[in-house]
């Protein structure tokens, strides 16, 4: 995945 940093509470990269 390669998702805005931050888009949702997980990863720094945004990852699922």
């Amino acid at each position: 995945f390669a998702y805005p940093a931050r888009h949702w509470e997980l990863d720094e990269q945004g990852q699922p």
